[in-house]
């Protein structure tokens, strides 16, 4: 039996963007869906540890593949981070390590635009507050010196059109000690839109 898979979508995404990858999935894999949106809020205070600490609450399965994308890539990185027991496996999609001087910049002054992109593109009504808080979360972004302590399995998947990404992959593939890549060919950066057969399968050949 395939290990549980624990998926975390995009930020600009739902859950039900996971559906596409799901129908190429055996029915017998256990799946749980996790809303990356609800994660690490404390009333009105946010932080990426208090993020990865609801996740760790979420995962039940003692050995399980936790797959983020994008922004779910980063709370997964920083659960494999804080996680070293080395029980699950991690797929990590479109990674980010760093945010750069500029797209910080951005994404702490044009909130409001991004807040408005978000929405559309996840088909939701979100609060405002709530984005800009994850927002300049990512916009200080720098995991480049803690991704040597992950001591579990990882895959680091990225789309061969996401050359925005091919850097983070490459340094993420240095710096983690058990980490491979896998290049989804005709995929972008939200590859599990662009490309659900191709994640899927790589997805089942990490989970086996």
């Amino acid at each position: 039996m395939p290990r549980p898979l624990y998926l975390l979508q995009g930020l600009a995404q739902d859950t039900s963007d996971w559906d596409r990858v799901l129908a190429h999935l055996d029915e017998s894999t256990p799946v749980t869906l996790i809303d990356v949106l609800t994660l690490g809020f404390d009333g009105t205070a946010f932080s990426l540890r208090r993020t990865v600490a609801d996740l760790d609450r979420l995962i039940t399965d003692h050995e399980a593949v936790v797959c983020g994308l994008s922004y779910g890539a980063v709370i997964a990185a920083a659960h494999a981070i804080d996680h070293q027991a080395g029980r699950h496996r991690y797929v990590l999609a479109g990674l980010q390590v760093k945010t750069g001087r500029g797209p910080g910049t951005f994404l702490r002054t044009a909130y409001p635009l991004v807040h408005q992109f978000v929405q559309i593109s996840s088909g939701r009504r979100l609060h405002v507050w709530r984005v800009r808080s994850q927002l300049r979360m990512y916009a200080g972004l720098d995991l480049r010196d803690d991704l040597h302590r992950i001591q579990s399995p990882v895959m680091l998947v990225n789309g061969k059109l996401d050359r925005v990404h091919y850097k983070p992959v490459a340094d993420a593939l240095e710096r983690i000690p058990d980490a491979r890549a896998v290049n989804l060919r005709l995929a972008g950066h939200e590859s599990n839109r662009s490309a659900p057969g191709q994640f899927a399968e790589a997805l089942i050949d990490f989970a086996a």
